[in-house]
């Protein structure tokens, strides 16, 4: 884990947090994996222990088979620490490794290999050593896109040079796993702004904006957004938006959000026969203006199921009818048969693999 030392000294609450979490997607270990050219169930494959900061995972054996567990399994403990906001790098080495885990005693040339793979280099990723990279290209494991989970790629080092490495390229094999500001730097995961961020369920985008966040006690969270983009679909559209949040974790398994939002764009055209920001042309005031109220619930069911109720009402701020009913042609005439207001009661039930 990068950082863990500043985050311990600066909020030792969070950074327990944190190490709670990796507890959690070191979960991910214990999965199974079918093989589709052999139809192969690849289970119980890979042991790991927690110490301080560091996870030490390694398989039972040197087979290809508990190379594609070690690789594929610790990727999936990678993106999924990424999507609780914990930064990682690592290394992936083969060889010889001792162990005695009633006394918690580690050693072998592959643990050491495993932790200068990691430990040169400068970023969030893991690296693979050409034995396991070799053992793993012979059964390739691709993407849903067609792309190889391991890749040559020229890895930033401390030195400031770059080193081509054996990479996973967990970018591909889990696509949309986070979403946030570029570049990616431990600071930033570790900031109360990711973090709060991540709690309340909003998703971080490139456009410009400015976000104000405050914890007041360990329990709550307060916050205020602002956000601008343009040229979303045309050279001339804009949108920007307003947003004044709250989380409160009632109990452990209980939080509750509340957000307001208000948002303004461009009206589309009537000549170039496209609707504005918001989906709708208004018929007199020149913009699409909304503004929306969200109560959310989260109650965490069982181990790795969270249940989630949400009431939302939305209104429009112009004089038009945009939720429902149909949507005319651009060009002034309000929406047929629609609706000012909106309200919605939303149920999930979320399984966090």
């Amino acid at each position: 884990m990068l950082g863990m030392s500043a985050l311990t000294k600066r909020n030792p609450d969070l950074a327990w947090k944190k190490l709670s979490d990796l507890s959690r997607a070191r979960e991910r270990l214990s999965l199974g994996i079918e093989r589709l050219d052999t139809k192969e169930l690849i289970a119980d494959q890979v042991r790991s222990f927690i110490f301080s900061d560091t996870l030490i995972a390694f398989s039972k054996g040197s087979t290809q088979n508990d190379a594609l567990a070690l690789l594929l399994l610790t990727t999936e403990v990678f993106t999924l620490a990424l999507h609780y906001c914990i930064p990682l790098r690592g290394g992936i080495a083969h060889g010889r490794f001792s162990f005695n885990l009633d006394q918690n005693l580690f050693s072998g040339p592959a643990l050491v290999d495993a932790y200068d793979l990691g430990e040169t280099s400068q970023w969030l990723g893991v690296i693979v050593d050409d034995k396991t990279a070799e053992i793993v290209k012979n059964t390739p494991i691709r993407s849903e896109k067609g792309k190889d989970a391991v890749i040559v790629w020229d890895v930033p080092v401390k030195d400031g040079s770059r080193v081509r490495r054996n990479v996973v390229n967990w970018v591909e094999t889990h696509r949309h796993n986070y979403v946030g500001p570029m570049p990616l730097t431990g600071e930033l995961f570790y900031s109360q702004d990711v973090d709060t961020n991540y709690q309340l369920g909003l998703t971080w985008t490139r456009q410009a904006g400015v976000r104000f966040i405050l914890h007041p006690t360990n329990n709550w969270a307060v916050g205020l957004a602002f956000d601008y983009t343009s040229g979303m679909t045309y050279s001339d559209s804009w949108a920007e938006s307003l947003a004044a949040y709250v989380s409160f974790q009632a109990t452990e398994k209980l939080k509750l959000n509340g957000r307001a939002d208000w948002a303004k764009g461009f009206n589309g055209s009537a000549a170039g026969g496209y609707h504005g920001a918001f989906g709708y042309t208004s018929a007199g005031d020149g913009e699409n203006q909304l503004f929306s109220l969200t109560c959310t619930a989260d109650y965490a069911l069982w181990k790795n199921v969270i249940s989630r109720l949400e009431l939302r009402w939305d209104t429009a701020m112009t004089d038009d009818s945009p939720f429902g009913g149909q949507v005319a042609a651009p060009g002034g005439t309000p929406l047929v048969n629609g609706d000012k207001t909106a309200t919605s009661l939303t149920a999930n039930f979320i399984y966090q693999f």
